[in-house]
């Protein structure tokens, strides 16, 4: 497959009838993905526009798009056991190395991989579109990787008309255990820290007053970090954001037993530090997890506020065992009046978007997830928190 640019970025293309989109050779980023792509073209995700990309600038910055694979997930600063990890890891900065591309019976996959150097292993990334489907599955498999690691999907939204967060049931949630912007630095976060909550809601300003986390864009003039614990006892569990002016809503799928956090960035304007200078704004990354914050390995691997409450935030890789990481997400259209998703149902041949005013609904093999092609039992209707 040859590779084309999208945005100064060499990537290669895989579209459906659906859906179209783009990952890059550095990075692994994708973007653009375009849904609906016959009919209203939507395109839910951020793209990073430098005007003039600043020298010494790491790749995973300089590419900035969509969604991402992240082993390890988070700023990793701190060095683990002598590991010292770039921001989200390797498979978000490196080059990427083209396997195949197919198409069968309404199937289209992407076969990429990496090969690990700073901890050896290697990573298969398997993106699959379906004709029919505005869904866009990942498979990301790892082998021959020794000793626990954090990881995630980075998925950036723009939010370019206002929208409504909606999550399936949690264990916990909180603000960053401490505060994550320097007004010395000249950024600036609104958040009181390590505030713990039970669903998205009202949570303190440092400023004073209150503000909506299930609201967004919000907080004009500041960037946000939160973190929220799924229950592991849901089968699947779910993310939606609903832009009712634009008539759709996004969501997201994947296993609360392999991804068990969501981290949510709410990027609006917070950061003048060098190379922000203000951007990105209306920005939500809606991150599904298996990590401590945005703290990286090390603070993952080691004792912290969520594994004291028995919550894994690392999972121990073994050479001898191939771990599969499934997600998936995808785009539903919403009849009017329609504001904010209140439950899921899952049914056999997709799943409904149980809303305020009426329901939304999906074709979407959501077993994918699972990692069964075909469990015996639907899970039954999730709701909200």
């Amino acid at each position: 497959m040859k590779l084309q640019t999208f945005a100064g970025e060499p990537s290669w293309r895989l579209q459906s009838k659906n859906v179209e989109l783009a990952v890059t050779r550095r990075g692994g980023h994708m973007a653009p993905v375009v849904f609906d792509r016959r009919g209203r073209r939507i395109r839910p995700f951020y793209m990073a526009a430098w005007k003039c990309p600043p020298r010494g600038l790491p790749p995973i910055l300089r590419v900035l798009r969509g969604d991402f694979f992240c082993l390890p997930f988070g700023g990793n600063a701190t060095p683990y056991r002598g590991e010292k990890h770039p921001v989200h890891g390797e498979t978000a900065n490196a080059q990427w190395s083209f396997l195949s591309s197919t198409s069968r019976s309404g199937d289209h996959t992407l076969t990429l991989r990496l090969r690990l150097k700073i901890r050896p292993g290697t990573v298969t990334k398997r993106l699959t579109l379906r004709d029919g489907e505005d869904v866009v599955y990942q498979e990301h498999l790892v082998e021959g990787m020794k000793g626990p690691n954090c990881f995630g999907h980075h998925p950036n939204l723009l939010c370019r008309s206002p929208g409504r967060l909606a999550v399936s049931r949690l264990l916990a949630g909180s603000t960053y255990p401490r505060l994550m912007e320097s007004p010395a630095d000249g950024n600036y976060g609104g958040l009181v820290p390590n505030v713990r909550f039970a669903r998205l809601g009202p949570v303190p300003l440092v400023y004073g007053g209150a503000s909506n986390l299930s609201r967004y864009p919000a907080r004009p003039g500041f960037t946000d970090v939160i973190q929220l614990v799924n229950d592991p006892k849901i089968h699947v569990a779910w993310s939606t954001v609903t832009f009712s002016e634009e008539g759709w809503l996004y969501y997201a799928f994947k296993d609360p037993r392999m991804l068990g956090q969501t981290v949510l960035w709410f990027s609006n304007g917070g950061r003048w530090s060098a190379p922000w200078r203000g951007e990105p704004r209306n920005l939500l990354g809606l991150e599904d997890v298996t990590g401590y914050f945005a703290e990286g390995l090390a603070a993952s691997a080691k004792p912290n506020a969520w594994s004291r409450l028995g919550v894994k935030t690392c999972r121990v890789f073994s050479p001898k065992r191939l771990t599969s990481i499934r997600y998936l997400f995808g785009v539903a259209r919403i009849p009017r009046g329609f504001t904010v998703v209140r439950s899921v149902r899952f049914e056999k041949d997709g799943v409904v978007f149980v809303g305020d005013r009426g329901c939304a609904r999906a074709q979407v093999d959501w077993r994918f997830v699972c990692g069964s092609p075909s469990p015996s039992a639907s899970p039954r209707s999730r709701q909200a928190s």
